[in-house]
């Protein structure tokens, strides 16, 4: 627990010994933690020389804990400054590496990421970011999807995530549950059917993106900082975010496990909304019995029985028949935005134009005549 201010296990050992007894004779705490003499002197030196202990003089010598409070806070600080002077150091290596090739080099703007590196960017990237991630998640994974726990963490921290899921993430064992446990966190899930793409975007300043995509693993990636390749990206997000269908009320702790939901005149339940969902996705019998737990001809007889309820003749009809009874949320972001502007916690995303006025670094070109970006409407968790 103490080696972030420099303290091996055996002298964090040492030191929370004597913390108790308050003095020690160099013998007692060596025949206590069975230390030899040279490990004991080693160990006693490296904590005097942090200020954590002093030691008296004479034939009976003995080792005595500085306060705590005062030698704590102290040693804090130098290893504060120890951080800060290598940060800085960290930064004049930044600037040395990109002035290298020359400073209106392509590799200051794009870099190359090997494949064995994506899963440590991804998860530095996502620490850095101060208040939003853009995600566009499709399989194979460089990060398994159930095992980003960063994601949590820095959801916890304020740092609102939007994820957008294919159809192929979604046929994904056990996928729901997992696109469940990050929306219960505090995340906006979209799935979009036909995306066959993947995308970061972290805080707007720098993205990533794989080389290549297909069915052989993990590749090399891309990393995009401030260019017109950047605001490509980010515009192509918000275009396939809008007319995404949202998957919150379908996978949020609430919606999965509370009672039916009503519909205009009849209920439905939280499974049955899942199923006409995933429906929607596109995603084959099999594929949404692995997520629900059903077995393929229980999804087929239950797709039938909706039919009847729904008085629809197919499945196209009974999804536009489930939107028109309410049976599933296909509010688009265009309706959320007419919501009114004061809503707590709400937030919108500026539409490109307000970006461009705002930052010097896009270009200042004249939007196309009818291609503007609705803003995207986000509501904090």
């Amino acid at each position: 627990m103490l080696e972030a201010v420099g303290l091996t296990p055996i002298e964090e050992q040492v030191y929370r010994t004597l913390v108790k007894a308050r003095s020690m004779s160099p013998a007692e705490i060596r025949q206590r933690l069975e230390l030899s003499g040279e490990q004991a002197d080693a160990v006693f030196g490296s904590l005097a020389a942090k200020g954590l202990i002093t030691s008296t003089a004479g034939p009976s010598k003995r080792l005595i804990v500085a306060p705590v409070d005062v030698a704590g806070e102290a040693l804090l600080l130098r290893r504060l400054e120890e951080l800060q002077t290598a940060r800085l150091e960290f930064v004049r290596l930044a600037d040395e590496y990109r002035s290298v090739a020359g400073s209106n080099s392509v590799d200051e703007l794009i870099e190359i990421a090997p494949a064995e590196a994506v899963p440590t960017l991804f998860e530095q990237l996502q620490r850095q970011a101060q208040s939003e991630v853009w995600m566009i998640t499709t399989p194979p994974y460089a990060v398994p999807s159930d095992k980003n726990s960063v994601e949590v963490e820095r959801l916890a921290c304020g740092v609102a995530y939007l994820g957008l899921y294919t159809r192929e993430a979604l046929e994904e064992p056990g996928a729901v549950e997992t696109i469940r446990h990050y929306v219960d966190a505090g995340e906006q899930a979209r799935m979009l059917p036909g995306l066959s793409m993947k995308l970061a975007v972290f805080d707007r300043k720098v993205a990533i993106v794989p080389v290549s995509h297909g069915s052989h693993g993990a590749s090399d990636s891309l990393i995009v900082h401030a260019c017109s390749l950047l605001d490509a990206l980010i515009e192509l997000f918000e275009r396939l975010w809008v007319s995404a269908m949202p998957l919150d009320p379908m996978l949020s702790g609430a919606a999965s496990q509370g009672p039916a939901r009503p519909a205009r005149n009849q209920t439905i339940a939280p499974q049955e909304s899942q199923l006409i969902t995933l429906l929607l996705a596109g995603m084959t019998d099999d594929a949404i019995g692995r997520q629900l737990g059903l077995a393929r001809r229980t999804v087929v007889r239950r797709v039938h029985q909706l039919m009847a309820r729904a008085k629809a003749a197919n499945r196209l009809q009974l999804i536009l028949r489930a939107a028109q009874l309410g049976w599933v949320d296909v509010t688009s972001s265009a309706a959320l935005a007419e919501q009114p502007a004061d809503l707590p916690g709400r937030q919108v995303l500026p539409s490109r134009t307000a970006r461009a006025d705002a930052s010097p670094r896009r270009r200042m070109t004249p939007p196309i005549a009818g291609s503007e970006v609705p803003p995207l409407t986000v509501v904090a968790r």
